[in-house]
């Protein structure tokens, strides 16, 4: 195999990933909730677990209306004073209501990331109704 076939192998694996994250997202379920993320610049957040059960897809999910827990990961990318880091973390609201957007929202200041790191859950009207009480954090 030659240079130029080698170096293609990468970019048409990025063109694949990356045309799988922008895929459409489904039309919401009126009985159910909706929820998406919004994640600081530099890191990446999932949400992992809903209930203790893996997601399909962690960008975006429904729940159903009332109380659901959510495990959250954060993957916060290195800087010059802190290693990569893999930092999981769990939201519960109890609220959860049908046809209602919900947003998950990275939230950290600070170097230690296990103390800083947070997760908040806003509604509709931008007002925050539950947020992570911790991270477990590791490097990477």
């Amino acid at each position: 195999m030659n240079l130029k076939a080698l170096t293609l192998i990468p970019v048409l694996g990025l063109t694949a990933l990356l045309s799988a994250c922008a895929g459409t997202m489904p039309k919401p379920d009126p009985h159910d909730a909706w929820v998406g993320l919004k994640e600081e610049a530099r890191d990446n957040m999932l949400a992992e677990k809903l209930d203790g059960h893996p997601l399909k897809d962690g960008r975006y999910f429904q729940v159903s209306p009332g109380k659901h827990s959510l495990q959250v990961v954060v993957y916060a990318a290195s800087s010059v004073y802190v290693d990569d880091k893999t930092c999981h973390g769990t939201l519960t609201y109890t609220h959860f209501k049908p046809e209602e957007h919900y947003e998950l929202q990275e939230t950290s200041s600070g170097l230690n990331l296990a103390l800083t790191l947070g997760v908040d859950l806003i509604n509709d009207h931008g007002k925050t109704v539950a947020h992570t009480q911790q991270f477990d954090c590791a490097g990477g």
